[in-house]
């Protein structure tokens, strides 16, 4: 299992880079520091990948990780220290990190501050842009902020 992930990712990249398709992986927030044990190994994955994907939600995280009593009310910080463990992971890798944010309630009610505060962790580390998850479709554009977002990175094309 240890492998299987980044065996499939490169022999998929491999097949879909000559036809101009980026290739990329969502993983769990907790994949950058813990063997979940279903293959999800961050370092591994961002050497067949574009694009690696973090299921960054606050929610997800047990008290105490992050050295913090509760990562669910405190969203801005355990995104930030998650972001932090990703780019450890991937440093020297080629892959991009978009985090997945939390805009929904899980555990305690999400207002429009803590999704922003995970917005601006995720422009702080300089990803390569963010998306937000809410399974019921309803998202919280205030969070946003006021004018346009900053401009993201660049994805870097496949090598034809």
């Amino acid at each position: 299992m240890n492998s299987t992930v980044a065996t499939f990712l490169r022999y998929a990249a491999k097949r879909l880079h000559p036809l101009g398709v980026r290739v990329s992986a969502d993983v769990f927030g907790l994949s950058a520091t813990h063997d979940l044990g279903i293959g999800q190994h961050p370092g591994q994955i961002s050497q067949a990948v574009d694009a690696i994907y973090p299921m960054t939600y606050p929610s997800h995280y047990t008290s105490g990780e992050y050295n913090l009593p509760d990562p669910n009310a405190a969203p801005g910080k355990t995104v930030s220290a998650s972001l932090s463990d990703f780019q450890t992971q991937l440093a020297g890798g080629k892959a991009v990190i978009i985090p997945w944010l939390q805009d929904f309630s899980l555990g305690r009610t999400y207002t429009p501050a803590d999704v922003a505060a995970q917005v601006t962790a995720a422009r702080e580390h300089h990803t390569g842009g963010f998306m937000l998850w809410n399974a019921a479709g309803v998202y919280t554009p205030q969070a946003l902020g006021s004018g346009p977002p900053p401009p993201l990175p660049p994805l870097p094309m496949p090598q034809l």
